[in-house]
């Protein structure tokens, strides 16, 4: 599994700056230049599409015929077996129509010597020939990429060629030949491109880079194509780290379910219910945050009275500084949160954690407006779910409705009295008349796959 760290560098050879600036601006026009001849080309050879008779004629028939299939699919409506036969083939007329672009795209490339994604490489050779070729490579292949995952949309009208903006980082593969960490006393050195030598800047290293940096050093970790940033004056490694998956002896049987809640920031039960932790403390998250955001709110105040000059500048940079220290906490919070939920779930031998799908999570009143402005549900669950992968455990999601308002126990209608306690209002059921820890209750019925009937 591909991760990425971020690691700050120091130049050694401070001459080395003026190269690298220079370099930082090549970049920045070689990825515009390459996305720009790109479009020509398609440009080109959507021209050669409709200029050439029998092409044009044939693309124009296949276009109707397509339009004619799609109206039939929306008047089958319940038709299954209908529906199926004719997105076959719609599918069928798409695959024609890739053949008559591939014709006019062949003929489009009698007048260039090289395909289509070649001939941003050429270009770029040509024009910035101080790029080195690993880099050039990069640029070539990512700007690609995303081209041709955006050209239907450009086509489209539903969005314009991508622009890069200035300071873009620079991509570069590695040198095989070359040992790309060195260990100097305490010290670990990055050698880049050019004979170019950086100390990794490590500072409180909390979240154990230095360790990471010493396995690829080993080779228990490998280190892909990584990216070079720019930016204040300041340099950093966006590394690339190919972290092999620590897959653990699980229990398809067992499963986990996390409750994304106010009380607690996560709580976990197995599908069986006897095993569960609350993880973290609401208290914890808001306590920090909430401060940080009453000094960002007194600043603005300030500003807004400021009209000019170094004390608008100053404070502008000083509320800057308070949102990157804000995001950085929240970031490290979910962190935390989501390490403790893939270790529960490692301990139980689990084989699937289930999450709430939270897509439209904003109009759900029931988690509370306070935090869902307060915290990144997302971007929890993004961790847990490559955390998760990094240990062979499966992450599922499903439809959040009405866990945890139903009885993990019975299954019938409850009532939640606060965000605390659940009260099951089944006569025959155990917990009847029982206060239970809402939370807990909602992660069990999440672990059993969530709640079907109520």
């Amino acid at each position: 599994m591909i991760l990425t760290r971020k690691l700050q560098l120091k130049l050694i050879d401070e001459k080395k700056w003026i190269y690298l600036k220079e370099l930082n601006n090549y970049v920045f026009m070689a990825y515009n230049d390459v996305v720009n001849t790109h479009y020509f080309s398609t440009l080109f050879k959507d021209r050669i599409a409709l200029t050439d008779e029998e092409i044009k004629n044939k693309t124009i028939k296949i276009n109707k015929k397509i339009t004619d299939v799609r109206d039939k699919i929306k008047e089958a409506k319940d038709d299954k077996k209908k529906i199926e036969t004719l997105k076959k083939e719609q599918q069928k007329l798409y695959n024609t129509l890739k053949i008559l672009n591939r014709e006019a795209r062949d003929k489009a490339e009698e007048f260039y010597t090289t395909g289509d994604k070649n001939f941003g490489y050429q270009m770029m050779s040509k024009r910035f020939p101080n790029i080195p070729s690993t880099i050039r490579t990069c640029i070539n292949t990512d700007v690609y990429a995303n081209y041709t995952k955006e050209i239907k949309d450009i086509r489209s009208g539903k969005r314009a060629v991508r622009t890069y903006r200035k300071g873009v980082p620079i991509p570069f593969q590695l040198e095989k030949s070359k040992e790309i960490f060195v260990k100097k006393n305490d010290k670990i050195i990055f050698r880049w491109i050019k004979d170019i030598d950086f100390e990794i800047i490590f500072g409180r290293d909390k979240s154990s880079r230095k360790s990471e940096i010493e396995k690829i050093i080993s080779g228990k970790y490998k280190m892909s194509d990584s990216k070079l940033q720019i930016k204040n004056k300041k340099i950093f490694l966006l590394l690339a780290l190919n972290q092999q998956e620590d897959k653990l002896q699980l229990d398809k049987n067992v499963t986990i379910g996390v409750d994304l809640g106010i009380k607690y920031p996560a709580y976990v039960s197995t599908n069986s219910g006897i095993q569960h932790q609350r993880i973290g403390s609401i208290e914890d998250l808001f306590k920090l945050r909430m401060q940080i955001q009453n000094r960002r709110r007194r600043l603005q105040k300030d500003i807004k009275s400021t009209h000019g000059g170094k004390g608008r500048t100053k404070k502008l940079k000083a509320l800057e500084r308070l949102r990157q220290k804000e995001r950085n906490y929240v970031r490290t919070y979910n962190h935390f949160v989501s390490k403790e939920v893939v270790n529960f779930a490692s301990q139980q031998k689990a084989a699937t954690i289930i999450m709430e799908d939270l897509s439209g999570f904003g109009k759900n009143k029931e988690k509370g407006d306070i935090v869902l402005r307060n915290w990144s549900y997302f971007e929890l669950q993004s961790m847990i779910e490559y955390k998760a992968k990094l240990k062979g455990i499966e992450v599922k999601k499903i439809d959040p409705k009405y866990t945890s308002q139903t009885c993990s126990v019975c299954g019938e209608k409850g009532k939640r009295e606060s965000q605390k306690d659940f009260l099951c209002l089944n006569k025959k059921c155990k917990n009847f008349g029982n206060k239970v820890l809402a939370d807990y209750n909602a992660a069990w019925n999440i672990a059993k796959g969530g709640v079907k009937v109520l």
